[in-house]
């Protein structure tokens, strides 16, 4: 997109994105640990919230489109204890996480067993 449209409108769209990701984590009760480009990291303190939080920014980013551009959520949500570090998160559990998400399609939130066995699929779609 950025060589088609240029860097002041990926930038644009790159706001519009956070401002749909970042108050859902909040809301949620998630923390944004850190922005992978046009990707986001995300803690929470339950993994039904994560899933609730990843089905609402799913919803949201229906609404967002710049320069004709709309963005699709890949996303992908792991279960574990990853080891912190100051501010950030690494280990295997991590590794899942982007794994998990890696896998995801256009428009997919994917959720590893760990999540599922965790959560109630009541209310999800």
């Amino acid at each position: 997109m950025v060589l088609e449209v240029g860097d002041q409108l990926a930038l644009d769209l790159l706001r519009e994105v956070s401002s749909v990701v970042e108050p859902s984590i909040g809301k949620h009760g998630g923390r944004l640990v850190k922005r992978l480009g046009d990707g986001h990291m995300a803690v929470f303190a339950s993994a039904q919230s994560g899933v609730q939080s990843a089905l609402s920014i799913q919803d949201g980013l229906t609404r967002v489109e710049v320069a004709g551009h709309r963005p699709r959520l890949r996303a992908g949500l792991h279960r574990g204890q990853p080891r912190q570090l100051g501010g950030d998160y690494l280990g295997t559990d991590v590794n899942i996480a982007a794994r998990v998400g890696a896998a995801a399609g256009p428009d997919e939130v994917l959720i590893s067993e760990a999540v599922l066995s965790a959560i109630s699929p009541d209310g999800l779609a």
